[in-house]
């Protein structure tokens, strides 16, 4: 088996080799044809042509018969590609070189023998693939795809928990911190209830409450002079700023005007307030 393997790769490269030589002259000839007046750069494009195309060739068909069955198989679509690009440029030199019929034939004979190779590099990779699925499943490409959809939902699924989790934490911190304010509020009504004390709003409304009870101490004769008072100095004061002032109600401020009126201490005309001298 091992001499038959031998022969197999003896006569794929006299193959390949042979498939260059035939082709060359074309390539060459072609390429020469571009500088004719140019013996140097005319050489030297016969020499970059013959690399280039020739060269590709060979690369793409050697790694595609080489390593094409342990290749991806986008490896095997890269190798094959640069191959048949290199082929359709010869077949392309071989009709502007008019070659003929004999050009077309040698061209279609190295077209089949690289379609060949395309073809029995898939096979011996599915052959691979095969073989290593019946020693372990776990190599199959089939099973490789679903483990990783597997793996890539259950990563998701873990980022998913994770913020959950995330955001129940905080939301428990936030609700931690509230029932602490309120635990710390709680007590210290307790202290204070506790000490007598009074908290700073109740100091200030007594303050508000003992400013209004000592408006409402005048007397009713110091509340007209107040009234009278306020009129000589704004007479445009209306009567609900007035009872503000003096601690009155409005009411009693109408009748505070109506007995200054008569009194003849003041004018009414409507809306406005004359003070009579």
């Amino acid at each position: 088996m091992f001499n038959k393997y031998n022969s197999v790769k003896a006569l794929k490269t006299l193959i390949k080799l042979a498939a260059v030589m035939l082709t060359s002259p074309a390539t060459v000839a072609v390429a020469s044809s571009l500088y004719p007046d140019h013996p140097i750069t005319k050489v030297a494009v016969s020499l970059a042509s013959l690399i280039l195309i020739e060269g590709c060739l060979l690369l793409g068909w050697q790694m595609l018969d080489q390593h094409g069955k342990n290749a991806t198989m986008i490896q095997r679509w890269l190798y094959a590609g640069l191959m048949w690009v290199a082929y359709l440029s010869l077949f392309g030199i071989a009709l502007y070189h008019n070659e003929g019929g004999a050009g077309v034939a040698f061209r279609a004979t190295l077209g089949v023998m690289l379609l060949y190779t395309s073809i029995e590099a898939g096979l011996l990779a599915e052959m691979k693939r095969n073989h290593q699925a019946d020693r372990d499943i776990r190599k199959d490409w089939r099973v490789k795809r679903y483990a990783r959809r597997l793996a890539r939902q259950k990563a998701m699924d873990d980022l998913d928990l994770d913020t959950r989790m995330r955001q129940l934490d905080r939301n428990m911190k936030e609700r931690l911190y509230t029932l602490q304010v309120e635990r710390d509020t709680r007590r210290q009504i307790q202290v204070v209830k506790a000490n007598d004390q009074i908290p700073v709003e109740m100091a200030k409304l007594d303050t508000s409450l003992d400013r209004a009870n000592q408006k409402r101490k005048l007397t009713k004769q110091q509340a007209l002079d107040r009234t009278l008072q306020i009129l000589t100095e704004n007479p445009d004061t209306t009567p609900s700023e007035i009872a503000g002032l003096i601690g009155r109600s409005r009411q009693t401020v109408y009748d505070y005007l109506h007995e200054l009126e008569g009194s003849n201490l003041i004018q009414r005309n409507g809306h406005s307030i004359v003070i009579r001298e």
